[in-house]
């Protein structure tokens, strides 16, 4: 107990968070992340300290602006330090002792954001409409070499995983080297529903066949199972069940196994009955 109430002088790791930067006229990436802060206090709250996740927050509109260079003095950051402190703490040194950085020329441009995640879900659910970002667009600046190549920014490549539920949350932006952003997180939505299967009779096409020869199937016709959303149900299927010649020219069995596509991005889980058709070539 007598260790606890005994005060030792120590060094703390504190995160500085940054608001209403400037990203336009500055490279947000030479800000200091950190601070090391020297404090004298009792074992008790020392030990407080060393477990908490310890911030402050700068303001860029506390910051003077001189001379091209950004700079919050020494004074500003010792009360910032001192709020998130108790009043017994006593602060013996802390570094940075003042926090500045320089304006620089940079070029913007305006890229649409996309969705880098990978999402999965429960059984019977799934994607019942286009995922949402917003915003959709922000403004990105950097060296203009940079620039010119860049096409598009993306979410971090995070997991939703197991979804049941349509969800909407937060995601940071993957950082690009030598660039800032006008915004580092965007809202992602994720509708998510459950799924219900449906079953159409279409025709089979054939596709790649030379003029000159017509292909006949047997059958003429397959069902067609799959899933989709429940509120999509009654859209249009945009299914196309085919046979390739190309396929034919390999074939030994005399049977040729059905091919699928749709551009419909709701539906999954295409299956035909039957799976394999038998055809003939006629000239």
């Amino acid at each position: 107990m007598q260790s606890m109430r005994k005060k030792y002088e120590v060094d703390i790791n504190i995160k500085i968070t940054y608001v209403n930067a400037p990203v336009s006229n500055i490279n947000a990436d030479d800000l200091p992340k950190y601070m090391t802060a020297t404090l004298k206090e009792q074992g008790f709250y020392i030990f407080v300290y060393k477990r908490k996740n310890m911030e402050i927050v700068l303001d860029f509109d506390d910051f003077n602006y001189d001379k091209n260079t950004y700079c919050v003095s020494s004074d500003v950051l010792q009360n910032k330090l001192k709020n998130i402190l108790m009043q017994s703490t006593q602060v013996v040194d802390f570094t940075p002792s003042e926090v500045f950085i320089k304006s620089v020329k940079k070029t913007g441009k305006t890229v649409p954001v996309k969705f880098g995640g990978t999402v999965s879900f429960a059984q019977q659910y799934s994607q019942s409409d286009t995922i949402l970002l917003s915003p959709k667009e922000i403004s990105v600046f950097g060296d203009e070499k940079i620039l010119d190549t860049l096409k598009c920014v993306y979410t971090e490549n995070k997991e939703y995983a197991n979804l049941k539920s349509s969800i909407t949350e937060k995601a940071k932006l993957t950082a690009i080297k030598g660039t800032s952003f006008s915004t580092v997180n965007v809202n992602v939505t994720i509708p998510v529903e459950r799924f219900t299967e449906r079953t159409i009779e279409t025709q089979i096409k054939g596709i790649n066949i030379p003029d000159g020869l017509t292909l006949r199937t047997f059958p003429t016709n397959t069902k067609v199972s799959y899933f989709i959303s429940a509120s999509k149900f009654n859209t249009d299927d945009k299914i196309e069940v085919f046979v390739d010649y190309k396929d034919i020219l390999t074939n030994k069995t005399g049977k040729l196994t059905l091919k699928t596509k749709t551009t419909n991005p709701f539906i999954s889980n295409i299956r035909c009955k039957p799976n394999e058709i038998e055809f003939l070539l006629e000239k």
